[in-house]
Order: structure tokens, then C-alpha cells, then sequence
């Protein structure tokens, strides 16, 4: 009895985990560069901006995130997602912003010495601004 609890809350919990961890098929995807001490985006249609993304708002956003020297953490407390950002790896992050305006982007991984200066802004457009 104890294992058939055990499997039905482990069964329970990955696929909580899952739908919160693969992002839809209809998702916007940007590229993300972390660097001491900065953030660069990279969209689709080749635009570059450091600082700022632009996301349109109530779109599945994934973000495709490496480092190009040592770990990060890449953290948005509106949107309550964070993950880690290796070199050399590959990692990815996905969200839905439901409110127009600028979010902050934090780096939650000590980086060096200026990690506290390691910000960025998620800037929520509406459909016509994004259009």
C-alpha cells in the first residue's frame, strides 16, 4: 500500500512538473546570452537588444538561455520563474506575461563583481505595440 501511495503522488507530481517545465508548441522563441555583467537577446527575425526584451503580452515566451563565461541564474519575481544559465549548456525557460509594462530581470547567481548591476528589463508589449 505504501509503494501504490508513493507512485500515485510521484505520478501526481511529474506531471505537474512537466507542463510547468516544456513550454507550449505555439511558444515565441528568443535567444539568451548571459555575460558579466549583462544580458543580450537575440529574436527571430535577427535584432539583437542587450538590456531589454520584448515579449508580447498573453504569448508563450521560451527563452533559450546560455553563458558565455561562468554560471547565472536568470530570475523574473513577477512572472515567479527562474533558471540556471551554464556555459556550454543549454538551458531553456518559458512564461506568459498577462500585463503590459517592464518586469525587472535580476541575476540570482553570484556572477562577480558586479552582479548586482546584472539587470535586465522584460518590457510587455500590447498586440498592436508588438505588431
Amino acid at each position: 500500500i505504501p509503494t501504490i501511495l508513493l507512485m500515485i503522488i510521484f505520478g501526481w507530481g511529474y506531471s505537474i512538473y512537466h507542463g510547468m517545465s516544456q513550454a507550449p508548441s505555439n511558444s515565441y522563441e528568443i535567444r539568451v546570452l548571459g555575460k558579466q555583467w549583462l544580458w543580450t537577446f537575440q529574436y527571430d527575425n535577427g535584432k539583437t537588444t542587450v538590456g531589454e526584451v520584448f515579449v508580447p503580452v498573453n504569448r508563450p515566451i521560451k527563452l533559450v538561455m546560455t553563458s558565455e563565461d561562468v554560471l547565472h541564474s536568470f530570475f523574473i519575481p513577477n512572472f515567479r520563474v527562474k533558471q540556471d544559465v551554464v556555459p556550454g549548456m543549454y538551458t531553456s525557460l518559458w512564461f506568459q506575461a498577462t500585463i503590459p509594462g517592464k518586469h525587472q530581470v535580476f541575476c540570482a547567481e553570484y556572477c562577480g563583481t558586479s552582479h548586482s548591476q546584472m539587470l535586465a528589463k522584460v518590457v510587455v508589449l500590447t498586440n498592436e505595440q508588438w505588431d
